[in-house]
């Protein structure tokens, strides 16, 4: 697919065990990587870690002030809403970096049982905790 696209590209299989030792060095030019949110809150904690200079899972190694300084006041904030318009802020500056480009956004399945009330698979939408609960 790339070739189509006038790209050249050398696959470099590397072995499981380097893998770690590979990720950390940053010795690649492109890394797929698959992240998974599990809560509705999981953008507050996983921005520091994608997106900002020295975030601990930004492995594109890429970033700058104004990143850092969005994600840091979406850790301040106490409102939902306020926190996701920070965090999308914060996400359209990386983007524009190319850092981290997302490609994909599978399906999800999960199995619960009956009655279960506002818990599922919910597409780009998290579950609050506070909002699970029984049906009546």
């Amino acid at each position: 697919m790339m070739k189509k696209a006038g790209i050249k590209v050398k696959v470099v299989n590397v072995a499981e065990s380097k893998f770690s030792d590979t990720v950390s060095s940053g010795n690649y030019q492109v890394l797929p990587m698959a992240w998974q949110a599990t809560s509705a809150m999981t953008f507050v904690v996983s921005a520091p870690q994608l997106y900002t200079s020295d975030g601990s899972s930004n492995f594109s190694y890429v970033g700058n002030k104004k990143i850092d300084e969005l994600v840091k006041k979406a850790g301040n904030l106490s409102d939902y809403d306020e926190q996701t318009k920070a965090v999308n802020a914060a996400e359209k500056e990386a983007f524009k970096l190319y850092g981290t480009i997302p490609v994909s956004n599978p399906a999800s399945y999960l199995g619960a049982k009956k009655g279960l009330a506002n818990y599922g698979p919910s597409g780009f939408a998290g579950n609050l905790p506070q909002d699970i609960g029984w049906q009546k």
